[in-house]
């Protein structure tokens, strides 16, 4: 981008905490079903600024001027950041509430025609095929069947486009069953990081056990046959665990390198070869 015309960071910030206080904001707080909840997330979000987000972009290679998706856009401040760094984002989430607040605060910075955040499923995207050049996926993977989200992605990428991913690993689970975590959020990460050995047994399921905590190799394994090739390991995420266990938090940069289609033409191939 011209010098001249880079975004004010810190002003954009500033707006989307404002509208975050106001009355739509508290609408939303007093709708219930988890309104406080999603507002309370999108003012932690955004007291880290959204330079934070941009720099991230920045050091991906995301800033071509691309159309972009977030997927799971949350509280819309990724969706944000990319917006002001490219000119466009959309974004999809499952909560109602998200949605309603990554609108308000578009439009609170002046962004309204920039962004358009939807009710959706990362697992049966609306977007047509190839209508983006780069889309990013944080903190979803865990809760959504991965594999079709991957499919997904690659379908509303153009060939070439990327995607960055970041996971909640099996790391971070163990790390918040110690104190100082509250006990409702411990009790929630040993659901999930028991039902993780139930579900390598094929012992079944738990409350909760749709969430999965997979490991790096099994999340390359499930881009690979997305059609996806692992790029690089940028080590972007929020945190890091110490070092001999497993994984806290996992990210990579994938780029789309085959459609759906041709991976299956591939395997078709494979195994009649083997016939």
């Amino acid at each position: 981008m011209d010098p001249a015309a880079a975004p004010d960071f810190a002003q954009l910030t500033d707006r989307a905490r404002a509208w975050l206080d106001g009355p739509e904001a508290a609408r939303i707080v007093a709708g219930g079903d988890g309104g406080a909840y999603a507002v309370d997330f999108a003012q932690r979000r955004l007291a880290v600024g959204l330079e934070r987000y941009a720099d991230l972009f920045r050091r991906l290679g995301f800033v071509d001027g691309s159309p972009g998706l977030d997927i799971g856009s949350g509280a819309g401040h990724w969706a944000l950041a990319y917006a002001a760094l490219n000119g466009a984002a959309d974004g999809i989430d499952s909560h109602t509430d998200f949605v309603a607040i990554a609108n308000g605060v578009a439009h609170a910075v002046g962004y309204g025609d920039r962004i358009q955040c939807r009710v959706g499923d990362a697992a049966r995207l609306a977007a047509p095929d190839g209508a983006y050049g780069a889309a990013w996926c944080h903190s979803v993977l865990m809760y959504v069947d991965a594999e079709a989200a991957l499919l997904q992605a690659n379908r509303v990428l153009r060939p070439g486009g990327r995607l960055y991913v970041g996971y909640t690993g099996l790391g971070q689970r163990l790390a918040l069953l110690a104190p100082p975590t509250d006990p409702r959020t411990r009790s929630a990460n040993l659901v999930i990081a028991l039902n993780q050995g139930l579900f390598r047994l094929g012992l079944g399921r738990t409350k909760g056990g749709r969430v999965r905590a997979q490991t790096r190799a099994e999340l390359e394994k499930l881009a690979g046959l997305a059609g996806f090739e692992v790029v690089a390991r940028p080590n972007l995420q929020d945190a890091s665990g110490p070092p001999g266990g497993p994984e806290t938090t996992i990210d990579m940069l994938l780029e789309r390198v085959a459609s759906p289609a041709d991976i299956g033409a591939k395997l078709q191939g494979d195994a009649a070869a083997l016939e």
